[in-house]
């Protein structure tokens, strides 16, 4: 009995059933919503925000649609994904007042699950312009390898005369999934490289038997 002719078959099955460790990436999760502790309402400071201000995928040039923080309250917000994530940064974008309230994040506690870190902000100072701030939170290792729908910030840090305000005008987050559940399409080529298994080894039974 020729045995060759089932390598192929067989090949495809291992091929398939490899996609366990290596699913098709996908790309970052966006922010479903968010819901906050210890804020103050809209128009304080005669800043003003609603409830989809982070997430609504606008970018303030005004004190309008900016969460201004009094970090003497000890706020916090958290923030449910709208998918299954790896997070590796979380950016804050915000308006740029001469007062520099927006640009004067210095760090903030990034909470996943029952992991917590004290995470320091990049771009402090040399990424504001005349109307924007930017400052990016870089996760460690301990945070993003963890896969996670939601993600808390609290305990803000900040600098300056202003140093128990800042402002959030805009959150976004990057990452992606990593392979732990496989996609539609890779589900359905590991079924098929199961059935070619079992075919095959179904074959070399009967050819051993002959």
């Amino acid at each position: 009995m020729n045995f060759h002719r089932f390598r192929r078959p067989l090949s495809l099955a291992l091929l398939a059933g490899g996609l366990i460790a290596a699913a098709t990436p996908s790309s970052a999760a966006s922010i479903l919503a968010y819901t906050t502790t210890n804020v103050p309402p809209s128009g304080f400071g005669n800043w003003s925000h609603d409830a989809d201000t982070l997430n609504d995928g606008i970018i303030p040039t005004t004190q309008d649609d900016n969460l201004l923080l009094d970090l003497g309250l000890q706020p916090t917000l958290t923030f449910t994904l709208d998918a299954e994530t790896f997070i590796t940064d979380v950016s804050i974008l915000s308006e740029f007042q001469r007062n520099r309230v927006p640009g004067n994040l210095l760090s903030v506690v990034v909470t996943i699950g029952a992991t917590s870190a004290i995470v320091n902000t990049t771009n402090f100072g040399l990424a504001c312009t005349e109307f924007l701030c930017s400052v990016n939170l870089a996760l460690p290792a301990a945070l993003s390898s963890l896969s996670t729908t939601s993600f808390t910030l609290s305990d803000f840090v900040s600098k300056g005369a202003l140093a128990g305000f800042t402002a959030l005008g805009e959150v976004t987050v990057n990452g992606g999934t990593n392979g732990v559940i496989p996609e539609p399409a890779s589900w359905a080529m590991l079924i098929t490289g199961f059935g070619l298994t079992g075919a095959a080894m179904r074959r070399r039974r009967t050819a051993v038997a002959a």
